[in-house]
């Protein structure tokens, strides 16, 4: 094969063999375009280096220059000397192989000099770093004054001789300049070590660079050499060509370690200006490089030593150089290896493309989308692609990677944007909201829950419960809220804004939903090819499999007769799936708090409202006449019962509601019979309003078990906006118009974020930016939202005329609409078209008012509102909010009892006004939705759905681990339409020269205690070394890679200032302690000291007295001294029976003088504090057990017991349980002494009779009544109660006081109002003592605090404070006290209970404050006085509103 005419610079055809000449060793090096051997020149003998490349055309503009340079250039001492050019033929051309043979480099490369000092711990000196940089520089002004730039320094291409000689090598990406000051514009070299400009030149086609290019290299070299990597070498070279030109030069990471020459030498290269950048010939008269000059020959041998002293052989050293070649870039395509072939390099982002076209942006998509990479930034906006397959790209391991990082070094992913949402929540401590957009099935909900999972996850909630807790909402969600349409199998059919509230520090602390346009529509109507909500066929094949259809009269033979049901699939894969979602939204239920009763309330609502839809009805004459107005009758009743019985209402009343309508006209009730079309329209809002109550009040419960924080707490917050996406079906409805009107709405924010409030700063702040034109859909959102002649307000206006119907509310819009976005039909059809920002829509007329009204008959709501069941009566008694949902109740379950003064009235619908229509709900829908996304700061997703052709879903392990390869098609057209409606070429332009953070000077500097003006502000940027920023009036801006910069460099700097102040306080308490230790050592030998000198002093005190008693004492006097010191001197043995007037205090003195002499004896040492423990218990067991033997012996069985439990700690004595015999004498005795008092109460009412008073006042009265039962009780019971009934009472313990008092005891709702103060000036000292003594105090009156609301406590109010305890005037408390709280039975008045009730309610006037005149003169619903035989023993507890009392 001929090389004619392939290169002028180079014949192939005259080139020499190289086969006879040399004889290849071994492989010492691989490369990206060739291997590198070590051979022998058997000519000469000499060992050489063989650079062998293959396929020679392809990599041809490579060798001819690296053929140039080794042929003219090689002369210098610091590049390898040539030895000639060979070519080895084989017998394809494509195999054949060009040999460079040169000089042999025995050192290898000064990377892996670095790399093995770095294994054995040690590091290149500055000095040496500074001779290897010098003798590289020199190099390069020897190529620059010859035109030529190397393009591709670095440690690898730096090699060392055996003698330790620098030679530069590698010359297959240089290229030789016209003149010395001569430019390039190819994007070359590896990625790692390239200029900012030659990264630019493949972004920007006008850019270009000259030989300092290479100045950059030898910084990032120096830095190599230091560190052993150059900077992001932990990226992907794609990633790391992406952040060189966008972030600050980079720097050495630990500059204390070297000298500040090295330092400066590193900063003076590494300027992203290439315009202020040094020249190579510059770089000698550096310091370092004049240093390393004068201390060449010492460092060269130092360097030998290393080369040479290693203790490996040079096949060893030849076998570690054998790496991975390094990827290199050339014309903006990766080689990875020889062998490979040039990858184009897709981008990350795009607003890196410098050619903006709809087909390069596309193409880019596509290739990114075949490769799995299905997202995509744009600046700070993420597009992601629909792959409709399992990827594998949301593990742990994924959330950690993408766990505070920059965007730049991972690759797109939907966890990127949760990081930079709760970062910037962190760093601006400002709320932050993530809108996710596109069309229907372009992967929305995937998206948002992917974002709540790794937002949950970066803030560490306080408990694992909670994180699960909020993972579940979506579960739960997406069961009752999404349904299957044409188009897409899990469509959501509302709108879903999620807070997760966080505090400043990061923590998850809780979580709110609210939703927004709930289809209530498809509960009782579904178009061809749709179901109806998910959860309903969860349900039907759960309960199935639970066994549990009969208990919500379902049944499977009804199944399919059912009318909401439609789109009904049996195959037994569908039946298991739905089977495994109801369990796993049972499972959500229970993890998110939800009772069981609750539950079984949720399933009989979705049991009735299928059965709603199966009544029948059918017009039929009335029966008194015979051309009447027709009636309607219900053609089945079994669904009827079935209907009344899951919701606790009345059949009659039912079906009359829903046939019938009452009209109040002049104080007149008109009933009129519904006809067929006015039943089912009733039997309809019933069943969608039953639904779409049943699914706020889930909503609500939720919230309520995922409250934020503490009352008062204002959390910051990140909000996920998951809505239904743009729709365009074959036939298009009302809620389509609502749907599409609502994504207008979103396009629209996302419009005026991007565009218009970004080019009116920049306008205002005098930035000189190109203003980048944009579709506004502000007109069309005029159109259909305006008032009055908007499209939905002529909507309103129609639907409240009685006889308006479709075609007169099409002819209103025909009329009225002057808009170019409205688009009439040609014909006379009830039809017309909107042009929205994703296209023109289609919408039939038909139903549009019917569903605008949805008009719930008052006569439904107020059977439903009479049924038997709290739950379902709970959703028709709650108010409904602007919104259309219904209103978040204070109470956490449905309570029927809840008081009206609980719910606040802002933010409710009006309750006067007519019922309020749809559109009227989705308006203040939109509003509140709109000002929940300007609240925060936003973060936008755009969904992209990559083709109309859903793959038909695989198991599991068939799915492939790649997106775009085995999962959706890619469809160009279907792409391309997508990014044009939704803006993305603009957004490109926008981002690539626009700002998207703008701060004020002091929000900029707010963390610098510097003023805020515009200099401070520019000082900062040029010191951080940050490019691409502008500076306007009164504002700052920065794109957002700057923001991430700025925020890593932040917590950097924090995470620094933390280690000071840690270890300056870990040195701050160290030597505390230690001061502390010496201090404590001091006290400690002047304690020893001074109790020494006082026990000398007391002991010769002592001797004193003993020797020669006072002159004055009485002899009486000296033999008590005598007495006390000849106890003193006695043995243990005698000192251990003191006497019984002081037997504690003898004993210690016996101790604490056992232990004095035992110092004593040690030589006043202390004792070490175990060994003085274990003699002090040693002593006092003995002390014990001898007390408890004298007690024994004394015989006192009483005296005996209580004295071997009184040292025992009251914590460690076992409760004594009553065992069976004693819980029945117990009950007997309780039962008699209740008649016995009750038989007392009697005879004083049978008295009080006989002696009623003519005169005296009422207090007299009261007074007589309590004596005279006090006489009577004190007289009857005295005998009766004896002393062993107290013991018995104790013995039973308190479950069994407990247990009575829970059973019959509690005052009447009369007593529980009367105050204490009030109690006690009631009632005589007298009847106190007798009230106090007959009241048993092992067991203290529940406390008043107790939850009325507590199912499993007792409601009853607690008693009035009684004074103080007294002692009885007949003797002990214990003779009167019985087992029974007596203040219980006697309710305390100032009437006597033979009085009128005229009396009573005349004194009380009126209401009783509370309860609102709820409860009678007799107590709570009680319109009578109680039987003689109402015995507080047969009182049941009372419950709901009455324990409240």
């Amino acid at each position: 094969m001929t090389y004619r005419g392939l290169s002028q610079r180079v014949h192939f055809d005259s080139l020499p063999s190289p086969v006879d000449r040399f004889a290849l060793k071994e492989l010492i090096g691989e490369g990206t375009y060739g291997d590198v051997y070590n051979a022998k020149d058997n000519l000469t003998g000499e060992r050489v280096a063989v650079k062998i490349l293959e396929n020679v055309a392809d990599n041809l503009e490579e060798i001819e220059e690296e053929y140039r340079v080794l042929r003219e250039l090689s002369g210098h001492p610091n590049l390898p000397a040539f030895r000639g050019l060979y070519l080895l033929r084989a017998a394809c051309r494509e195999d054949d192989q060009l040999w460079f043979v040169m000089e042999l480099c025995t050192g290898g490369s000064v990377t892996d000099l670095v790399q093995g000092l770095k294994q054995r711990g040690a590091r290149l000196s500055d000095d040496q770093i500074g001779y290897i940089l010098r003798e590289t520089t020199e190099a390069l002004v020897y190529l620059h004054a010859n035109h030529c730039m190397h393009r591709d320094v670095k440690g690898h291409n730096i090699l060392l001789t055996e003698d330790a000689q620098v030679k530069l090598v590698d010359f297959g990406v240089s290229s030789h300049l016209q003149a010395t000051l001569g430019r390039r514009n190819t994007s070359v070299g590896t990625p790692y070590w390239m200029a900012p400009e030659v990264i630019a030149c493949e972004q920007q086609l006008d850019s270009s660079y000259d030989c300092r290019c290479d100045v950059w290299s030898v910084g990032i070299t120096a830095i190599e050499l230091a560190e052993g990597e150059p900077p992001l070498s932990d990226l992907h070279p794609m990633r790391a060509l992406f952040q060189i030109p966008r972030n600050p030069p980079p720097h050495l990471a630990q500059p204390e370690q070297h000298g500040a020459e090295l330092v400066d030498f590193v900063r003076q290269c590494l300027v992203k200006d290439m315009e202020q950048r040094p020249f190579s010939r510059h770089l000698l008269r550096h310091p370092l490089l004049q240093r390393a000059a004068v201390q060449a020959q010492r460092v060269r041998l130092e360097l030998r030593r290393e080369i040479n002293g290693d203790g490996r052989s040079p096949r060893e050293r030849a076998r570690q150089r054998q790496r991975a070649p390094q990827v290199t870039t050339k014309h903006g395509q990766l080689k990875q290896d020889r062998r490979s072939k040039p990858q184009p390099m897709f981008r990350d982002d795009l607003a890196a493309l410098d050619n903006l076209t709809e087909a390069s942006i596309v193409e880019q998509l596509q290739r990114r989308f075949e490769q799995g990479q299905i997202y995509t930034y744009i600046g700070d906006i993420l597009l992601a692609v629909n792959p409709f397959a399992s990827l594998g790209l949301y593990s742990e391991h994924e959330q950690a990677r993408y766990r505070g990082r920059a965007r730049s070094d991972n690759p797109p992913h939907i966890f990127a944007v949760a990081d930079a949402a709760y970062q910037s929540l962190l760093h601006q401590t400002h709320n932050q909201a993530i809108v996710i957009s596109g069309e229907s099935g372009a992967g929305k909900t995937v998206s948002a829950n992917l974002l709540l999972k790794q937002l949950v996850y970066l803030g560490k909630a306080p408990n694992r419960n909670l994180e699960k807790r909020i993972l579940q909402v979506n579960p739960v969600m997406e069961a009752f809220g999404n349904a299957q349409t044409g188009i897409n199998a899990n469509s959501s059919r509302f709108g879903k804004y999620l807070d997760v509230a966080m505090t400043r520090s990061g923590r998850v602390t809780g979580a709110r939903i609210s939703v927004y346009l709930l289809e209530q529509s498809r509960v009782v109507q579904q178009a061809e090819g749709e179901r109806n909500f998910h959860v309903f066929y969860y349900l039907y094949d759960g309960l199935e499999r639970e066994g549990r259809l009969h208990d919500f009269h379902l049944d499977a033979d009804l199944r399919a007769h059912h009318a909401f049901l439609a789109g009904e699939r049996t195959d037994p894969a569908t039946k298991q799936a739905n089977v495994e979602r109801f369990y796993q939204l049972k499972a959500a239920f229970g993890l998110l708090g939800f009772r069981a009763d609750e539950v079984d309330s949720v399933y009989r609502v979705l049991a009735a409202i299928l059965h709603i839809g199966d009544l029948e009805f059918a017009d039929q004459l009335p029966a008194n006449s015979g051309a009447g107005d027709p009636g309607t009758r219900l053609l089945d009743v079994a669904p009827l019962h079935r209907v009344s019985q899951l919701l606790g209402v009345d059949a009659a009343e039912l079906v009359t509601a829903l046939t019938s309508t009452s009209v109040v006209t002049r104080g007149e009730t008109i009933t009129r019979c519904n006809s067929k079309q006015e039943a089912s329209a009733a039997r309809h809002a019933l069943a969608k309003g039953l639904y779409g109550r049943l699914f706020d009040w889930m909503v609500n419960q939720i919230n309520t078990l995922l409250a934020f924080t503490k009352a008062g707490e204002e959390p910051l917050s990140i909000g996920l906006l998951d809505i239904f996406g743009f729709e365009n079906f074959p036939r298009n409805s009302f809620e389509q118009l609502c749907i599409n009107i609502a994504n207008e709405q979103i396009q629209y924010y996302f419009n005026q974020h991007i565009f218009t409030w970004e080019q009116q700063e920049y306008m205002a702040e005098g930035v000189p930016v190109d203003l980048v034109d944009f579709s506004d859909n502000r007109p069309v959102l005029d159109m259909l939202l305006s008032r009055p002649l908007g499209l939905l307000a002529l909507l309103d206006e129609e639907s409240r005329f009685p006889r308006a119907s479709d075609r007169t509310l099409v002819d209103k819009f025909h009329c009225n609409m002057k808009s170019r976005f409205y688009v009439r039909p040609k014909g006379n059809a009830l039809c017309f078209a909107v042009c929205h920002y994703a296209g023109r829509v289609v919408y039939q007329a038909e139903g549009f008012l019917e569903k605008n009204r949805n008009f719930l008959p008052p006569e439904v709501i107020q059977v439903v509102r009479r049924s038997s069941i709290p739950a379902v009566r709970f959703l028709f008694q709650c108010p409904i909010t602007r919104t259309g949902n219904l209103y978040a109740a204070a109470t956490p379950s449905p309570e029927p009892s809840t008081p009206p003064e609980r719910f606040s009235s802002v933010g409710l619908a009006s309750q006067s006004r007519a019922q309020q229509t749809v559109s009227t709900y989705f308006r203040f829908s939109l509003m509140d939705l709109l000002q929940k996304m300007v609240s925060g700061s936003p973060q936008f997703v755009r969904c992209i759905k990559p083709s109309d052709e859903r793959p038909q879903p695989a198991p599991l392990a068939a799915q492939p681990p790649q997106g775009g390869r085995g999962g959706a098609v890619f469809d160009a057209e279907k792409v391309l339409r997508q990014l044009r409606y939704t803006g993305v070429l603009e957004t490109i332009r926008i981002r690539q020269h626009g700002f998207s953070h703008r701060l004020s000077f002091a929000e900029f500097l707010k963390r610098d205690n510097v003023p805020a003006t515009r200099e401070s502000c520019r000082l900062l940027l040029v010191r951080l070394h940050m490019d691409g920023w502008a500076l306007g009036k009164t504002k700052v801006f920065l794109k957002y890679y700057h923001v991430e910069y700025l925020a890593k460099m932040y917590e950097e700097q924090v995470r620094q200032v933390v280690l000071v102040q840690a270890c300056v306080r870990g040195w701050v308490t160290r030597v505390r302690y230690r001061r502390a230790l010496d201090l404590r050592e001091v006290q400690r030998q002047s304690a020893l000291t001074l109790q020494r000198y006082v026990r000398g002093w007391i002991e010769r005190r002592r001797a004193h007295e003993l020797k020669a008693p006072a002159p004055h004492a009485q002899p009486g006097q000296a033999r008590a001294q005598a007495s006390r010191a000849q106890r003193q001197r006695q043995p243990a043995a005698l000192v251990s029976q003191p006497k019984k007037g002081g037997k504690q205090a003898g004993a210690a003195a016996w101790l604490k003088a056992r232990l004095r002499r035992r110092g004593n004896d040690k030589e006043n040492q202390p004792l070490d504090p175990h060994q003085a423990a274990v003699l002090i218990q040693s002593h006092f067991r003995g002390y014990t057990a001898r007390r408890r033997w004298r007690r024994d012996q004394e015989g006192d069985p009483r005296t005996r017991d209580r004295e071997r439990g009184h040292w025992l700690p009251a914590l460690l004595r076992a409760p004594q349980m009553p065992t069976p015999d004693a819980v029945v004498r117990s009950n007997a005795e309780l039962a008699a002494f209740s008649q016995k008092v009750h038989a007392a109460n009697q005879e004083a009412h049978r008295y009080l009779r006989r002696h009623k008073p003519s005169g005296g006042g009422k207090a007299a009265g009261s007074a007589a009544y309590y004596e005279a039962l006090q006489d009577q009780v004190s007289r009857k019971n005295a005998d009766n109660l004896q002393p062993e009934a107290p013991r018995r009472a104790r013995a039973r313990g308190q479950p069994r006081q407990g247990r009575f008092k829970q059973s019959g005891g509690g005052s009447t709702p009369g007593s529980a109002a009367t105050p204490p103060q009030a109690a006690q000036s009631i009632h005589p000292p007298d009847v106190h003592r007798v009230l106090r003594d007959t009241t048993p105090t092992s067991n203290p009156a529940p406390p008043a605090s107790a939850s009325p609301t507590s199912p499993a406590m007792a409601p009853s109010p607690a008693p009035a404070a009684a004074p103080p305890p007294s002692r009885s005037p007949s003797g002990s408390n214990e003779d009167l006290r019985g087992p029974y709280d007596f203040r219980r039975l006697l309710r305390p008045t100032d009437y006597l209970p033979t009085e009128s009730l005229r009396k009573r309610k005349g004194v009380r006037g009126g209401s009783c404050g509370p309860c609102g005149g709820q409860c009678g003169p007799f107590g709570l619903g009680r319109r009578s006085p109680p039987s003689p035989s109402d015995s507080p023993v047969k009182r049941r507890p009372l419950t709901g509103a009455a324990a409240a009392h």
